[in-house]
């Protein structure tokens, strides 16, 4: 090797030494010492190991790295780590370490991409090694890992790399399945949620304890019930129900069995519809081995009783019969072949029957029942009064209007001026409202389309006040509805006063 150092020592130049050929061989050979003894201290400057680090998915940040969300019980793919040796010497890699063993899993590859076992390895200049991390969790939620090691790399003595992942679990179960019959044409159905990461519910169904369960509904996360509705009469189900979020679906809740309601044959075995408000919908069937259908409700109060079968294919009849003093019928339809039946009466409060009859014994018809208590009647002189004035707090009435019942009024005083708020709700049907003062001129009204609540708010002085509710529309089938009528003194004076 040539050094600079040496060309201005011209004099020991052979062309100088001419003397003596002896001198000029030893010193020629200490020139040849002292540069050997130099030269090797160069090269050692330059041999040394230089850690790069870079990874499959960070973009900016080269020591961090995110795993896929992953469900619980399975594993994710792989992101990695690459540790390159840029320097001349080998890169010597001691104590590595992962903090979480048990959610990463974590391998090591040299650079021919045959796995490397413990912590200590040494990458060659140029080559490098592959750190790959999977997520394996146990259990739902974030996790993190820090993988750990020691380099002989001055500039990077001490790493850490570190790498995240959340996981999604299954959710657990609901139990206390419970299915119950509650009508001729309903089954409702409760559980208990277990979980708290369930995105909702599944309902199924079978006609056969051993399945097959086909999916009947999808009920939404914390809802612990569902309806099972338009059944036959005497239907029989069996019932499974199961939590689903992203992560996929718990096993079902233990199998229940319902059967909806039927009606019974004689007054003794009626099914019982209990106190009756608004209007029951109720459709069955009577028939061959199944001719009458008898239904028991009760009236709290004294109203009306208006019973509407409609269809039918073929010849059936009604009629209203009163337990009050003594069992006998006070109303009765007897139409021919398929025509619709109606019985309307004006009773006391107590129980009462319906008795559905087939015309004929080859009759065999489907029908359509709807069974009303009209308490708020269908004119101002015969309207249902209301307790409403003052510090008496809100009404409520679960009412209903159709073609057989197109009117409901309502009637209070006022002592002074009042703030009315009335709203009528849980349509099942187009139903307007009006408010009319004592002559029965209109006032205000609320008439919206369809099953959107309808509410009236309004300052009013001194006086009486009736409320009217009506269908909608022409011809109307009866419809369910809740009104709720509320009268406060207001804060200010209102600027006029009807």
């Amino acid at each position: 090797m040539s050094h600079p150092w040496l060309a201005p020592w011209s004099f020991l130049s052979p062309r100088r030494w001419s003397s003596s050929g002896g001198k000029r061989d030893r010193a020629a050979a200490a020139l040849r010492r002292a540069a050997a003894t130099i030269e090797p201290l160069e090269v050692r400057q330059l041999l040394a190991a230089q850690l790069t680090v870079t990874d499959s998915f960070a973009i900016f940040n080269d020591r961090l790295i995110t795993l896929p969300t992953t469900i619980v019980g399975r594993t994710s793919a792989p992101q990695t780590f690459t540790l390159s040796n840029s320097g001349d010497a080998p890169l010597n890699i001691s104590n590595f370490t992962s903090t979480n063993q048990a959610d990463f899993n974590t391998t090591i590859q040299d650079n021919q991409g045959t796995q490397i076992n413990g912590n200590t390895f040494a990458i060659a200049p140029g080559e490098v090694a592959r750190v790959f991390v999977r997520f394996d969790p146990d259990v739902g939620g974030a996790r993190t890992t820090n993988l750990t090691f020691t380099s002989d790399d001055p500039a990077e003595a001490a790493v850490v790399l570190t790498a995240t992942g959340v996981s999604i679990a299954i959710p657990i179960e609901p139990s206390d399945l419970s299915a119950v019959g509650v009508s001729p044409n309903q089954i409702d159905l409760t559980w208990t949620d277990n979980s708290v990461n369930e995105d909702g519910f599944n309902v199924y169904r079978s006609d056969s304890s051993t399945g097959p369960f086909r999916l009947k509904a999808r009920v939404a996360a914390g809802e612990t019930s569902y309806s099972y509705t338009n059944l036959a009469p005497g239907t029989q189900l069996f019932f499974r129900v199961t939590a689903f979020n992203t992560a996929g679906e718990s096993i079902p809740d233990t199998d229940n069995t319902a059967t909806s309601l039927d009606a019974g044959s004689t007054l003794p075995t009626a099914l019982d519809l209990g106190k009756l408000t608004g209007t029951a919908h109720i459709a069955d069937s009577v028939g061959d081995g199944d001719g009458i259908d008898v239904f028991r409700f009760s009236m709290a109060r004294d109203g009306r009783i208006i019973g509407f079968l409609t269809n039918n294919s073929d010849d059936i009849d009604i009629y209203l019969v009163s337990s009050v003093g003594s069992i006998r019928i006070i109303d009765q339809s007897i139409g021919e072949e398929d025509s619709d039946e109606l019985v309307r009466k004006d009773v006391p409060a107590g129980d009462y029957f319906i008795k559905v009859i087939r015309g004929s014994t080859n009759v065999n018809s489907d029908y359509a029942l709807d069974l009303s208590a009209d308490y708020a009647r269908n004119t101002r002189s015969s309207a249902r009064t209301t307790a409403l004035n003052g510090i008496v707090g809100n009404r409520a009435f679960n009412e209903s209007v159709g073609k057989d019942d197109p009117d409901d009024y309502y009637v209070f005083d006022l002592t002074g001026r009042h703030r009315l708020d009335i709203t009528v709700s849980n349509l099942e049907g187009d139903t307007d409202v009006y408010l009319l003062d004592s002559t029965g001129t209109v006032l205000t009204q609320s008439d919206g389309a369809g099953t959107a609540q309808e509410r009236i708010n309004r300052v009013v002085g001194q006086g009486r006040y009736y409320v009217r509710v009506v269908p909608g529309e022409e011809n109307s089938p009866m419809l369910n509805y809740r009104i709720v009528l509320d009268a406060n003194y207001p804060l200010t004076a209102p600027s006029t006063l009807t």
